[in-house]
């Protein structure tokens, strides 16, 4: 069994970053039990695939964007693997005119403002799902070594000025519907 302390009094552990992609993850493992092999979660910004569409075609998700609520990125084939997409357009305020997203850089206490979203694709989605948040806060060329890094992993990252920067591993090429 492992174990984990907090140093001080008051201190509390988020799970908000991986906890969906945990939850999907999870319910994959608990049809795959009960003989379905086939399934899509989605939980939030985590989709996790397995198998094929009924149709025996592969699984089909989009990457929306961020600032366009009706237009996608890109879609992506999914099989055996799991998307998460973390941005400032869902939970966010307006502050003198600047989007503040709940995401926040733990060096600095305040919300990241340098990016808009980042999707991070990996073979489970308690990965992608923490993957995703801690892109947003590393920024793109950070963000970019890490995946690069971590075998089986791919990322898709916007930046504040709407720039496009993906890992060599990102599957599709982007074209915006």
């Amino acid at each position: 069994m492992r174990s984990a302390w907090l140093a001080q009094q008051g201190m509390w552990i988020d799970v908000g970053s991986f906890s969906k992609g945990y939850v999907a993850d999870r319910a994959l493992e608990v049809l795959q039990q009960r003989g379905i092999t086939n399934a899509l979660i989605a939980a939030g910004g985590t989709i996790c695939a397995r198998g094929v569409k009924p149709d025996g075609s592969p699984w089909k998700v989009a990457v929306r964007h961020p600032r366009k609520e009706d237009s996608f990125l890109t879609f992506i084939t999914l099989r055996d693997a799991a998307i998460s997409t973390s941005g400032d357009y869902e939970r966010f305020y307006e502050k003198k005119g600047k989007r503040r997203g709940h995401i926040i850089d733990p060096r600095t206490g305040m919300p990241v403002e340098r990016m808009q979203s980042v999707s991070v694709i990996a073979e489970k989605g308690i990965d992608s799902d923490a993957l995703s948040t801690a892109l947003f806060v590393l920024g793109p060329e950070k963000g970019i070594a890490l995946i690069d890094s971590l075998p089986g992993t791919a990322a898709l990252l916007v930046t504040h000025d709407s720039s496009i920067v993906m890992s060599q591993s990102w599957p599709e090429k982007i074209v915006i519907y």
